[in-house]
């Protein structure tokens, strides 16, 4: 068994993370992403008979 890692060490981590993370849900969803969302959108409509 490995022992814990020092507290400091852990908080260090775990800012990190969260900047990683943080960096990562402010970048912009890439086109092609959006593309095919829309068009799963549009497929499901069509499968429900337009509704909305």
């Amino acid at each position: 068994m490995q022992a814990p890692l020092p507290t400091e060490l852990q908080g260090q981590i775990g800012q990190r993370l969260r900047e990683a993370y943080i960096e990562l849900i402010n970048e912009p969803v890439p086109d092609r992403f959006v593309d095919l969302l829309q068009k799963l959108k549009r497929r499901e409509e069509q499968g429900r008979g337009g509704e909305s």
